[in-house]
């Protein structure tokens, strides 16, 4: 029984800790002032839009998360 509980945390523990692995990861190549942002993948180009209050950013700079999927997102 206690090899049993033992074997079910660590698949628990392996389940939660593999799903942050599937946020992108990418460069800004070009930004402008109107909130176009592309972005470098390593499997291509992502022309991507800010909504929201205007984010500073340079060519360059590292970009993480849900890049690869439609929608708006926060």
């Amino acid at each position: 029984m206690k090899k049993k509980i033992t074997i079910l945390l660590t698949l628990l523990l392996l389940i939660m800790t593999s799903c942050t692995s599937f946020a992108k990861k990418g460069v800004v190549v070009f930004y402008n002032s109107r909130g176009k942002i592309y972005i470098q993948t390593d499997y291509g180009y992502i022309v991507d839009e800010v909504m929201s209050v205007p984010i500073i950013l340079d060519r360059g700079n590292t970009v993480t998360g849900d890049l690869e999927s439609y929608g708006t997102h926060e």
